[in-house]
């Protein structure tokens, strides 16, 4: 039963990751991030049952309220996620003229409609979006809840910050920034290079960051360049050994004080 369950989880990340790449595909060809302040993909090619963790995918890449939609047996069906300030389940109450069924809530919501309706719902909804959604909005904004320096991340600091737990909605993970720390190494890691392993160091204290989904970013940092860094301090137990690694939100190149 195992064995059987991980091979239907492979076959469902295969699926997601196939999907991830014709919507972001399809943003690129149909979308003008300039002007659209909400994001409405079909296709009648998706597993329904995937679009609704791809829309968040997309939502958290382009900060922008995302509405996944498959084609099957004459309608469309699918989800939508959305950002805080944006309540996704209004909006489409305002849309209800064009939809079959919906319902949710605030940041994530079900649908329906008839294929024929989709533009009008498109162009409706993006109305709301205008009118409800600033371009301030649209920024991606990051909560640091303290600046620190790398001497003060240690198994102390993580065993206090294990009594906050759990963490999810309402409680997100305590996030911390660190500036000015010189890069020792970079090199993109896992599939494809999707991810970006840095060894930074502060003074004297030397520190093994991950960052996922940053790969693409080892191409813009060299050995000696100095950066802010923003993470989450985690312990890392990987063949047989444990250490403390920072788990990267974002960087930028250092900034003088």
């Amino acid at each position: 039963l195992a064995l059987h369950l991980d091979s239907m989880n492979r076959e469902r990340q295969r699926e997601q990751e196939a999907v991830y790449a014709e919507a972001q595909r399809m943003i690129a060809e149909e979308v003008d991030l300039e002007t659209d302040r909400v994001i409405v993909l079909a296709s009648s090619e998706w597993h329904v049952g995937v679009v609704g963790i791809v829309a968040s995918k997309l939502l958290e890449q382009y900060h922008r309220p995302t509405i996944m939609l498959v084609e099957e047996e004459g309608r469309l069906r699918g989800s939508a996620r959305s950002l805080g300030g944006f309540d996704i389940a209004a909006a489409l109450q305002e849309c209800s003229a064009h939809l079959l069924r919906f319902g949710g809530h605030a940041l994530a919501a079900g649908l329906s409609l008839r294929p024929e309706d989709l533009e009008e719902f498109r162009r409706r909804l993006s109305q709301v979006a205008s009118a409800r959604l600033s371009r301030e909005a649209l920024i991606p904004r990051l909560v640091i809840d303290a600046e620190v320096g790398l001497h003060e991340i240690d198994e102390h600091l993580l065993a206090s910050l294990q009594l906050l737990e759990p963490y999810g909605h309402g409680n997100p993970e305590p996030l911390f920034l660190t500036r000015g720390v010189e890069v020792l190494d970079c090199r993109p890691v896992g599939s494809e290079g999707r991810h970006l392993k840095l060894y930074v160091r502060q003074d004297a204290r030397t520190m093994e960051c991950i960052g996922f989904g940053l790969g693409a970013e080892a191409r813009r940092i060299e050995t000696g360049d100095r950066l802010d860094l923003c993470y989450t301090p985690e312990i890392n137990e990987y063949g047989g050994t444990r250490g403390i690694q920072l788990r990267l939100e974002a960087l930028r190149p250092a900034r003088a004080n």
